[in-house]
């Protein structure tokens, strides 16, 4: 089953309150559901968050940005995290451009399989 989170898409190069870590997540305000997408500088590995801290660190993931949205999904490794196999991430009109999204979510994925933009 997809999980569909709807709100306002950040995303930051380096997010100093994380400690510089590239960075993109959405709050969906209807239902204060958390979800974000992080790899620190020095990682092999990138980390998924859901659900506020429950989280997955590893590569076994597949993204797809598109202009409205961020398609992902997860493998059997992170599949227990809170029962969901996909997320959907709907753009709110305020997010961060659809490029600026992708230009992260590439440092994040930097060496790692699986990003497919469609932008």
């Amino acid at each position: 089953m997809t999980k569909v989170v709807r709100g306002v898409v950040f995303a930051l190069l380096e997010d100093k309150e994380h400690e510089g870590e590239a960075r993109v997540w959405v709050r969906d305000a209807a239902t204060d559901y958390w979800f974000s997408l992080s790899r620190a500088a020095d990682s092999d590995t990138i980390e998924l968050m859901v659900s506020d801290q429950l989280t997955y660190v590893g590569s076994d993931l597949r993204v797809a940005l598109s202009p409205s949205a961020i398609n992902v999904a997860i493998g059997d490794s992170a599949a227990t995290l809170d029962g969901h196999r996909e997320y959907l991430i709907e753009f709110h009109p305020e997010s961060h451009d659809v490029a600026t999204v992708g230009s992260v979510l590439k440092v994040i994925f930097r060496g790692q399989p699986g990003l497919q933009l469609d932008i």
